[in-house]
């Protein structure tokens, strides 16, 4: 056997192999056109991505702030809604670029546009709510949701 015999008993075994497998992996690949009704709502005929839920829940102390790694692909918008409950005025903010007062018995919200990085790296957005005076607490309700325009 020479060198040349063996190129090409081993090329047209991976040329085979190639040939094979490209027929073989539709068969077992999952569909692209099936839709989860659990994550897509129908609006006019057309599938829109709902809502990701994000975090929610009701706080009170000091002052509260969490860290979310958030997806471009979950959502292009990020929102903050807060209801304050207690007797003082919160300051609430998205990685302290966004932020909003609301004064006790307003509810409200703030917007971020959620962006990934190179090679789809995703990024933590922090969410914070603390009192503006001193001495004073957070009571509220909140709800963190990533949406699609």
């Amino acid at each position: 056997m020479n060198l040349k015999s063996i190129f090409k008993g081993v090329s047209s075994t991976l040329i085979a192999g190639v040939i094979v497998g490209t027929c073989t992996i539709p068969a077992f690949a999952e569909s692209t056109t099936s839709v989860s009704s659990k994550n897509y709502a129908v609006t006019s005929g057309v599938f829109k991505p709902q809502d990701r839920k994000v975090s929610e829940g009701s706080v009170d102390q000091s002052s509260w702030s969490r860290e979310f790694e958030l997806d471009e692909n979950d959502g292009a918008q990020v929102n903050f809604w807060v209801s304050n409950n207690g007797s003082n005025d919160i300051k609430i903010s998205i990685d302290g670029k966004v932020s909003r007062t609301l004064a006790p018995g307003e509810q409200g919200h703030i917007s971020a546009e959620v962006k990934n990085g190179w090679f789809g790296w995703k990024y933590n957005y922090t969410f914070t709510a603390s009192p503006t005076a001193q001495g004073g607490s957070v009571k509220m309700n909140y709800s963190i949701a990533q949406r699609s325009n």
